[in-house]
């Protein structure tokens, strides 16, 4: 088909061109002799033909490729001038995807603005069909079907598995602002029908700017009568109708219920269900206004343009809105019972709130709106005869909402009269969480269980127990009488089966081709203009797609192609200054691995050349990497600042994301589980195989230098460890710096301990055979844990610690293993002391002083070379190039901020004698080639000095991390297995 119109579009251009008569009876050429001239003339006229179209098709590329690049600049500067003016809290749910959605939802506004300008569509249109999306295909489980109530479209979703009643209804708003309709909320109306066995009729009400209020409220105050009129035909019961809402629909939702409460005549809503609603326009300065005010999606000051636009379109009073400049001081006062930061509970405060102190009213403002003060526009001011008599309502919130306070503020009215609310709080949420409760990449798991809450309120508030088939035969024989629900039921379900075969009929059927007929001209014309609009409708749709792909796949490559120069150049900087020594296991292994890391790296390192005097100054590898500490410091900032400068997230939630990876698929042999001890998340693992007695158990904590690491990224080693020693492993994921400080860590490490050793015996432990374990920093908390616990009475003791290769002082980083292997991966000196200033107080710029020991004064110096220093390290760990270091002076403002390092709970190498010698066995592990391995060392030689039995285990060519490769595929390292499988034995002998 598509040649054949091509070949009669040429000869009727041919036919055009020479004037020729068509045939009367066949319609086609006469042909008769052509002269040499006009051959030649039709052949130069072809040429000049092919030139014309190879011009337009150039100039064309040249328009698009101006057009593209202009977006292109200007979508990118969009996108990163609003994401370094929006804010992401570190509570929220999956920030860096939620940062990816706000970009795209940033860039198609853009991009609706671009298409404004040249007068191909309005923003508002542009962004409409993008965020609307179509209708879905049929559904095997509900018949679907778009009509109108009275003059309001809908569409109904009614499930098609026979009912033994009436159903309930819900009559949904949907929200938006300015936007949404019944195809953005289709998928969450079909999961609402389906898992509540409800009939969900979606609305479709007049959107701002084009109509403004009161015309939104009208079509759904509309909808709903002619719903509660008529739900009978829909299998529905009328007396189980509940009104619903989501965001500007939740407002609606409210103010339906509120107007119907005094409409005689007509049945009454059973429920309300308002998901986080706006609820007022008096007070844009209420705790969730102040702290979500720049949090996506929905600005504080995107709310305060919505209900402009919504009231009366007069956005210029938009600043004017959200200072308060529209409230005199008697509506003030009036207000105040009903909307006002006092009435917010405490905690709702507690992150940023600062007491708004009011303006002055300015008249002018308030004649322009003053219509905020009506019910109809802020329901949370309706009377309190008017909200007594509100039906049961169920409210959704979100913590990081800039609208939260509004349904709180409503929560406390309903309650305050006598009406009964369910309140769901969605503490890690944002606005529009429950609306991507199912898409895809961008799901977010909170929003799923919001909208889980929502519907299992639905059925059990309204289900299966109220029914009169539950009623026993012998209370209906008395006059009862079928609901007319009930009995049109059948009737209905076959009316929808048969009127969706017949649909399903006529959209399978060929269509007819009459040839040789003729339209008549008016016919033709109007033919003409329908394939226009469906040229429109269609062909733009496909172009604008293709338009956002191309520029998509652009702002990618330029992207990737930036990160990949930055990452490899500082990749490359960083392998030349580190040391992997030749007796170290798999060197090329080691360095392709810490390659990786470095790209992912977040480290900012101090800037500076090492002082004179300092280690390593008379040369070698320690006086070049301190003289190249200021070029170091550029790409390891840059190669973990990329995404950061991006405002997509931070340096640190980048590499943990990176690092953490994700929690594995189910085991086999175990019990998995997450939870929490007190306020604690933690992972339990636990044997599936029966056991005699109680098992041991085995309470981790991972490493990362207290600033990474997760439950996650140790997932591999803790299944193992619980099934090859048959203990039940309980691994913590206690709070990480910088976000959190000493003693943060501690606590949440002591609370999860303490709770198991309580508990053990409901986990299948005994008590009494508890073990405590830690990785690196991990080992540290470990080592703290069990000086603490010695003194708890009370409490069952522990029986065993395990340190795998555990930091256990900050007073002298000049021990033998710091200077020998201060630049081996993965972990350098320089890093090690990084990590533990952001453990104990962020002041990383006293990273210098810290390394060279001038926060240690002369009484401490003496008090701790007992325990610390480099005499007590056996003679074969100093013999690879250890220089003995000469102490420096003390700073005294130095130690006044790193006076902590000398207390047991930063430093538990300098426990009294008294601790140590009540430890329980231990087991320590160390490895050659880390440079806090005499650590370990100098913890063993005290615990066996005052009487503890010790289980050493020397990794004779391993790294600091070696044993989390035990089993990483081609990064795997034989003797990480062989470490860990040592462990394990310790454990099997208790």
């Amino acid at each position: 088909m598509l040649t054949a119109h091509a070949s009669c579009g040429g000869r009727r251009e041919v036919a055009a061109s020479s004037r020729r008569p068509r045939s009367k009876k066949s319609g086609s050429l006469r042909r008769r002799p052509e002269e040499p001239q006009q051959a030649g003339s039709r052949r130069g006229g072809g040429g000049s033909g092919t030139m014309m179209g190879g011009f337009l098709y150039a100039l064309l590329l040249l328009v698009a490729a101006a057009l593209l690049g202009a977006a292109i600049l200007v979508v990118v500067g969009s996108i990163y001038f609003d994401a370094t003016n929006s804010e992401v809290p570190p509570g929220i749910e999956q920030p860096a995807r939620l940062r990816l959605i706000h970009a795209i939802i940033i860039g198609t506004a853009v991009v609706g603005k671009i298409l404004e300008n040249l007068h191909i569509c309005s923003q508002v249109q542009f962004v409409r069909y993008w965020r609307n999306g179509r209708k879905l295909g049929p559904d095997a489980k509900l018949f679907i079907k778009d009509m109108k109530f009275k003059h309001v479209p809908v569409r109904i979703y009614q499930p098609k598995a026979p009912s033994a009643g009436g159903r309930k209804g819900i009559v949904f708003f949907h929200g938006g602002g300015m936007f949404g309709s019944i195809n953005a909320y289709e998928r969450m109306c079909r999961y609402i029908s389906k898992e509540s066995d409800s009939v969900v009729v979606s609305v479709e009400y007049r959107l701002s700017p084009e109509h403004k209020y009161p015309a939104q409220l009208n079509d759904c105050l509309a909808a709903t009568t002619h719903f509660l009129q008529t739900a009978d035909d829909y299998g529905v019961d009328n007396a189980r109708v509940i009104v619903a809402g989501d965001s500007a629909g939740g407002s609606l939702a409210a103010v339906v219920c509120q107007t119907l409460v005094g409409r005689q005549g007509l049945t009454k809503v059973c429920a309300q269900i308002l998901v986080y609603p706006g609820l007022q326009a008096v007070d844009f300065n209420l705790p969730s206004y102040q702290q979500n005010q720049a949090v996506p999606i929905l600005f504080r000051e995107k709310a305060a343009f919505y209900f402009l636009h919504y009231l009366n379109g007069e956005v210029s009073l938009l600043e004017e809105l959200l200072q308060g400049c529209h409230v005199p001081v008697d509506q003030r006062l009036r207000c105040k019972k009903w909307i006002s930061a006092d009435l917010i509970p405490k905690e709702f405060k507690a992150r940023g709130y600062k007491p708004w102190v009011p303006v002055s009213c300015d008249e002018e403002v308030y004649q322009e709106l003053k219509n905020v003060f009506v019910p109809e526009i802020s329901p949370l001011l309706a009377e309190d005869a008017v909200v007594r008599k509100l039906p049961w309502t169920c409210i959704v919130t979100c913590e990081y909402d800039s609208i939260r306070d509004d349904g709180l503020l409503y929560k406390k009215r309903l309650e305050d009269n006598g009406v009964p609310v369910t309140w769901y709080h969605v503490i890690n949420g944002f606005h529009g969480i429950l609306s991507f409760f199912d898409n895809g990449w961008f799901t977010f798991p909170s929003g799923k269980q919001g909208l889980d809450n929502v519907v299992s309120d639905i059925k059990t508030r309204f289900g299966k127990w109220i029914n009169s088939e539950n009623i026993p035969q012998e209370f209906k024989a008395r006059g009862f009488k079928q609901s007319e629900a009930a009995s049109f039921l059948d009737n209905v379900r076959h009316r929808l089966l048969r009127w969706e075969e017949r649909s399903r009929r006529l959209v399978s059927a060929p269509q007819k081709q009459e040839i040789g007929f003729t339209p008549a001209p008016p016919r033709r014309a109007s033919a003409g203009r329908q394939a226009a609009d469906v040229g429109v409708a269609d062909g733009s749709g496909t172009m604008m797609g293709g338009f956002l792909y191309a520029l998509l796949l652009l702002v990618a490559a330029a992207l990737l192609g930036a990160a990949i120069l930055v990452v490899v150049g500082s990749i490359y900087f960083d392998a030349t200054n580190s040391e992997v020594p030749p007796g170290i296991e798999q060197p090329a292994r080691l360095r392709l691995m810490h390659a990786m890391m470095i790209g992912t790296a977040v480290v900012v390192s101090r800037g500076q050349a090492t002082p004179e005097g300092g280690p390593g100054a008379e040369g070698g590898k320690g006086e070049r990497l301190g003289e190249v500490e200021a070029a170091f410091q550029a790409p390891l900032g840059v190669r973990g600042k990329i995404l950061e400068n991006l405002h997509i997230c931070s340096q640190v939630q980048f590499v943990r994301y990176w690092r953490n990876g994700r929690k594995l698929g189910p085991d086999a042999k175990l019990f998995i589980k997450d939870m929490k001890f007190k306020h604690v998340p933690v992972r339990i693992y636990q044997p599936k195989a029966p056991s005699a007695g109680g098992r041991k158990g085995i309470i981790f904590f991972h490493g990362g230098g207290w600033m990474f690491g997760s439950i996650n990224s140790y997932e591999k080693m803790c299944r193992y460890i619980s099934k090859e020693s048959d203990s039940v492993v309980v691994s913590v994921e206690y709070r990480l710096s910088p976000e959190h400080k000493y003693p943060a860590q501690l606590n949440d490490c002591l609370a999860a301990t303490t709770h198991f050793l309580q508990t053990a015996d409901d986990y299948g432990v005994d008590s009494a055979r508890v073990i405590v374990a830690g990785d690196s920093a991990g080992g540290s908390l470990a080592a703290v844990v069990c000086q603490t616990l010695v003194g708890r009475q009370g409490l069952a003791k522990v029986c065993a610690q395990i340190l795998v290769y555990p930091g256990l002082q900050a007073v002298d980083f000049n021990l033998p293993s710091y200077q020998q292997n201060q630049a081996v991966p993965i972990l350098y000196r320089e890093k090690a002391a990084f990590f533990f200033l952001h453990y104990l107080n962020g002041e990383v710029s006293l990273l210098e002083e810290l390394l060279q020991g001038c926060h240690v004064p002369v009484d401490q110096r003496l008090r701790c070379k007992k325990w610390i220093s480099a005499d007590l390290i056996p003679k074969e760990f100093k013999a690879r190039g250890y220089k003995p270091s000469v102490p420096v002076s003390c700073d005294e403002e130095v130690y006044q901020e790193l006076k902590n390092v000398f207390v047991p709970e930063i430093s538990p190498l300098l426990a009294e004698d008294a601790v140590v010698r009540k430890l329980p066995r231990t087991c320590i592990v160390t490895c050659e080639y880390d440079i806090i391995r005499d650590d370990g060392l100098l913890y063993k030689k005290r615990l066996e000095d005052n009487g503890v039995p010790v289980t050493w285990y020397h990794v004779i060519n391993g790294f600091h991390g070696i044993l989390s490769f035990f089993d990483n595929g081609w990064c795997t390292f034989p003797s990480g297995k062989q470490g860990l499988d040592n462990v394990v034995r310790f454990i099997q002998s208790l």
